[in-house]
């Protein structure tokens, strides 16, 4: 069984050779899924993540707003990055980088896409994340379709599921794509 501390010490020890070609390949099957959405929320890259900061550029051109999940206080509300700078953002209490508190919120009812880190993904559509819920609670208020990301070692083929977990429709890493 897949531990949390085992992707978190194999993320730490990537290369940036290595996240920098595993995120390029990530970000070219992506476009696909964004053919009528009008905004995507993404995440902006933790502890050797998945970057697709270049992607986000590239939906700012073509007029899809992005948007960061952002701690309230209580819980996270996706929230606009306008500049796409990394001086416009600040550090949440779990040392993510988070929009302005005073960004504009994402209205429900736009059609979005959802990029989701996580520690590990099924082919299922399952997904291990920290351990406190936060993002399955966040997957579950908001409608879109919400993809997994992750390096092609992240895919497992089961991972143990509690009440709460909320089901991915796809799984993209370097080398796949799942539909869950």
């Amino acid at each position: 069984m897949p531990s949390r501390s085992d992707a978190i010490i194999k993320r730490q020890q990537l290369l940036p050779t290595t996240i920098r070609h595993a995120s390029r390949c990530i970000a070219r099957q992506l476009p696909h899924f964004l053919r009528s959405t009008k905004a995507i929320v993404g995440y902006y890259p933790h502890q050797n993540e998945p970057n697709l900061l270049h992607l986000y550029r590239w939906c700012q051109a073509r007029h899809i707003a992005v948007y960061l999940p952002t701690w309230n206080g209580t819980d996270y509300t996706p929230q606009l990055w306008e500049t796409l700078q990394p001086t416009s953002l600040v550090r949440g209490p779990f040392g993510i980088l988070n929009p302005l508190p005073t960004s504009p919120v994402l209205h429900q009812g736009v059609k979005t896409v959802w990029f989701v880190p996580g520690l590990w993904f099924t082919p299922y559509g399952h997904r291990m994340g920290y351990g406190k819920g936060i993002y399955d609670r966040l997957l579950t208020q908001w409608e879109g379709i919400k993809i997994g990301i992750g390096y092609d070692w992240q895919l497992v083929d089961t991972l143990p599921q509690h009440p709460g977990d909320y089901q991915l429709n796809y799984v993209i890493t370097n080398l796949k794509v799942e539909v869950a």
